[in-house]
Formats: C-alpha cells, structure tokens, sequence
C-alpha cells in the first residue's frame, strides 16, 4: 500500500505542474519532496511563489471552487510584477491562505524576502495527495475553457488530416503549437481559403518561397478569426545538420484557437457538401 501511495502522489504532483502551468501561475515546478513526510506519507510543496502569482492562484482557487473561470476583466498592475512590494505579498498571502483554508490545504508559509531574488516570497509546504487533488480541481476548473478550445482544434486539424501538426496545449492561459513543415502550414491556409499558391511547393522549400508560404498563413489565419494575431517564426532548412525547413506557430489566444477550429470546421463541411454534389 505504501508504493500505491507513493505512486499516485507522483502522478498527482504531475498533474499539479501541468495545472500551475496551464493557468499561469509562475514558480518553480513542485516536486516531490523525498526526505519529507506527514504522518508516514510521502508530500510535496510549491516553493518561490510572489505576491502577484500567489493573488492570482487566490482568484484562480476561488473561482475553481465557485466552478466557473475567474474574472480576468481586471487588468494586472505591471508594477506589482516589476516591483513586487512586501505590502502586496502579505495582503496576496491572505487572500490566498484565506481560500486555501476553505478547501481544507494548510501548509501555507508567511512572507520571506528571498535570498536569490530579494523578492518577497512564499511557500506552500507538506502537500498530501488529497490537498494536491483538490487544488488540481478547483485549477482544472478555471482553465476548463481553454482545454476545451485545444481539443476542439486537435479534432478539427486531425479530421483534416494534418498529421504533422502539433497537439495543441494549454500553457499560461495560451493554447500553445509548435512546429509544423512547410508543406503543412502550406495546406492548412489553403484549406482555410487562401488564394492558391503560385506553383508547386518544392520538396524542400528555399526561403523565400517558406518565408511567402508563412506569410500566406498568418494572413489567412488574421483573416477567418476576424483579425486575430498568429505569431510565426521560420526555422529555415539546414544542409550541414539535415533540418528541413520547418515554421513555429505561435501561441494562441481562446479567442483565435476557438476561430481557427470553427474556420476548419466550416470548411471540411464545405468539401463534404462539395464531394456530395460531385
């Protein structure tokens, strides 16, 4: 029964970094603390958490708790990020000790000014497998929306068959991508609707000719999501290492990743229709 323990803690401190990170909430990853255990079993901790991040994760607990995503109409002062000031800790401090008390979590450390940042700090400390499920809950709650616009846009490129495109996930309230080829980025603005391409894609493409395929994308992308922004980077191809020339796409907002899967929706309907009518 110990190693079953031990065992499901591991995977619930996996799933706790997954969940901080998905919500933005910035600290070193938890890990589990060998050397430490309460009453027999095996905990863990989030260390280094500032005052801004510890008021967010307060906000963020409240509302998972309330079962609907927090209220981001507020905007951040960037000074509190900038310069972080003992006042604003210890009032984020209680604001975060006063919901971690609701859900039943203690282990929450008073303020420190941290000898690598010179930052006030705290620690939530000796966290048990329950006290990390409940926390990854009320998370999963507030990021529950965002989820549900990756995996709406994993199923629309998986149904139109872009297999090399990358699994979107949730990352600082994002939906992070990643690298696709040429070829692919190629296709997914023309599925979209971009104009054609004027000849055939090389095999492997100079940079130019990757460099316009990018463009073409990002414009089309802007285009279907009402003016949504698609950052992208060209990786050009490489022949001293072999790298083939690939293009980063950028992180997305809700809005846009939510754009872009409606936009694929329509149009594989509209090749069906098509296909039907031929």
């Amino acid at each position: 029964m110990p190693y079953r323990l031990h065992d499901d803690l591991v995977t619930s401190v996996s799933a706790l970094r997954r969940a901080l990170s998905a919500a933005g909430i910035g600290c070193p990853s938890p890990s589990l603390d060998e050397d430490e255990r309460t009453e027999g079993a095996h905990v863990t901790s989030i260390r280094y958490l500032g005052g801004p991040d510890a008021a967010r994760m307060a906000d963020v607990l409240a509302a998972g708790q309330r079962d609907r995503p927090a209220d981001r109409s507020r905007t951040a002062d960037p000074a509190a990020v900038v310069y972080p000031s003992l006042d604003r800790a210890v009032a984020a401090r209680k604001a975060l000790h006063g919901v971690l008390a609701e859900m039943g979590v203690g282990g929450l450390s008073g303020v420190e000014i941290s000898g690598r940042t010179q930052r006030p700090v705290m620690h939530l400390e000796h966290l048990d497998h329950g006290g990390i499920t409940r926390l990854v809950s009320a998370l999963r709650a507030d990021i529950r929306p965002y989820d549900h616009a990756a995996k709406a846009l994993e199923k629309a490129v998986r149904a139109a068959e872009l297999d090399d495109f990358p699994v979107p996930d949730v990352n600082g309230l994002r939906i992070r991508l990643g690298h696709v080829s040429v070829a692919t980025a190629a296709r997914l603005a023309t599925l979209l609707g971009a104009d054609p391409l004027p000849g055939d894609l090389a095999e492997v493409p100079d940079w130019p000719e990757a460099d316009a395929v990018m463009d073409r994308l990002v414009a089309t992308v802007k285009e279907v999501t009402d003016g949504g922004f698609m950052d992208a980077q060209l990786h050009p191809n490489c022949e001293m290492c072999g790298h083939l020339p690939t293009i980063e796409l950028g992180d997305l907002s809700h809005e846009v990743a939510t754009g872009l899967a409606e936009a694929l929706r329509r149009s594989a309907s509209d090749q069906l229709r098509i296909t039907g009518e031929a």
